[in-house]
């Protein structure tokens, strides 16, 4: 299914010039996976690190002025191993600044300290530069200094982070254009969640609904969603309701995340 004209009109002319009607704008694409559930009634956040993949119990997404240290769970992530060897972070500060980022040299299981300061949101993590096998060989978890909460990981083989997460930086409003998720293995009720009031936008604590799919297994849907609006400091993420908890039962979402000054 295509993009709306309208949406699509908006995203090839920031994708060409950097800006939507002379201010500057950006476009991303917000993957997410989740691999293992917890339960069939209560909404799993997507993420690749659960209780019953084997990694961190809990995401902290609500930070708010932390230190942020990271580090693999194998030896060839860093040095002169085959993994990989520095990750780029993209956040926002906690005053609320557009995308800042900072690179990232591994020590493979040694925790690099006090990397980032004054984090209130990481957006993602990505490889940046690789030994041989041009992936990380462990999982790659960043969290809060001294083995506090996790925050984001790019798990062993992959080269990003998927958590499907955001914070609207302030100075900028956010919309929400197109919806991609897909099942295996169970049927999923796969919803985007922003903290703010439904019929004013008023930021809030609440993660409410803003759209959804139902996917049965082996499935994939796409939806054409006309331009959710987010106001400044914003949070969004991405949680599903799994028909089953099965080892094996995946899914995988994305989203389009339009981003203009005001």
């Amino acid at each position: 299914m295509a993009f709306i004209q309208d949406n699509r009109t908006i995203i090839e002319e920031i994708q060409m010039t950097g800006q939507y009607k002379g201010k500057t704008a950006y476009v991303f694409n917000l993957m997410g996976r989740r691999a293992g559930f917890t339960s069939t009634s209560a909404y799993n956040d997507i993420r690749e690190f659960n209780a019953s993949g084997g990694g961190a119990t809990a995401v902290n997404t609500e930070l708010s002025n932390n230190t942020l240290d990271i580090v693999s769970s194998s030896a060839s992530d860093g040095g002169a191993g085959i993994g990989a060897l520095t990750v780029k972070v993209v956040y926002i500060n906690n005053a609320g600044a557009l995308l800042q980022s900072g690179v990232i040299t591994l020590n493979g299981t040694t925790p690099v300290a006090s990397v980032l300061t004054n984090v209130n949101a990481v957006l993602w993590m990505e490889v940046f530069t690789a030994g041989s096998n041009l992936t990380a060989v462990g999982n790659i978890i960043l969290r809060i200094s001294g083995g506090g909460a996790t925050t984001e990981q790019i798990s062993a083989g992959g080269n990003k982070s998927l958590s499907a997460k955001a914070l609207i930086p302030t100075g900028y409003t956010g919309y929400i254009s197109n919806f991609f998720a897909s099942s295996q293995g169970a049927e999923q009720v796969v919803r985007i969640r922003a903290a703010k009031d439904s019929l004013t936008n008023v930021v809030g604590t609440v993660y409410n609904f803003v759209d959804t799919l139902s996917i049965s297994s082996g499935n994939v849907g796409i939806k054409e969603v006309p331009m959710i609006k987010l106001l400044q400091n914003t949070r969004i993420k991405v949680s599903t309701i799994s028909s089953a908890l099965a080892a094996g039962n995946k899914v995988e979402v994305s989203f389009v995340l339009i981003l203009i000054a005001n």
